[in-house]
């Protein structure tokens, strides 16, 4: 459909407006995307990664070069919904689903990161739930290399979660942990059972 990018990711149909939005992560970039127009800046943004839309159809953005979720309203202006945990800076936020009561449900390894360690605040690369109106922030999962792509079911009672693996890993320890992909059960009470319901190796990206 179009090329000559550096780096495309996240893409988002925009129903009402019959375009596409995605990411250009290296060019610091949200590109668009539509039959009449053809390509075009949708805005610029530092390091953008995955999109989706919210409940209410607004377009959510995991940022590398902020380190953060921000939200757009319908006036285009934009709202930092999560950029700490505990008062540390998250790593830098990569992929990001919305479960039907809104909460927000985002992975945090550190590829945004200069050499994926410059900077680093946080201990560890995790999966988060934001409730975006208490703006209560939780960790879900820890014992993951690199969490990338997440999705939920369609029936909600589980949640995919890719692992890149430790190839990339900055701790070299880890080097040698496989890439997986993982289903999750949730519980009624929305809570995550660690233990995964089934796990298989081999590299996955988004979902």
């Amino acid at each position: 459909v179009v090329g000559d990018m550096g780096f495309t990711e996240g893409p988002v149909w925009l129903a009402k407006e019959k375009k596409l939005v995605f990411s250009d992560i290296p060019s610091a970039k949200l590109m668009e995307w539509s039959e009449g127009g053809g390509l075009k800046l949708f805005r610029k943004s530092p390091n953008p990664n995955g999109n989706v839309l919210d409940r209410e159809g607004r377009l959510l953005t995991c940022r590398h070069g902020a380190r953060d979720i921000v939200r757009t309203e319908e006036d285009g202006k934009l709202t930092v919904l999560c950029d700490r945990f505990e008062g540390k800076r998250l790593n830098s936020p990569n992929d990001v689903a919305v479960k039907s009561d809104g909460t927000i449900w985002f992975t945090d390894p550190p590829w945004g990161l200069p050499r994926q360690s410059e900077g680093k605040e946080l201990e560890g690369h995790w999966v988060f739930r934001l409730d975006p109106e208490t703006k209560n922030v939780t960790v879900v999962l820890k014992d993951l290399c690199m969490p990338n792509g997440v999705a939920f079911s369609p029936d909600e009672r589980h949640i995919y979660i890719a692992d890149t693996g430790g190839s990339w890993h900055p701790d070299e320890l880890l080097r040698e942990s496989p890439a997986t992909t993982a289903a999750y059960q949730l519980e009624a009470d929305g809570a995550l059972n660690k233990e995964p319901v089934w796990k298989i190796e081999g590299f996955c990206d988004g979902m």
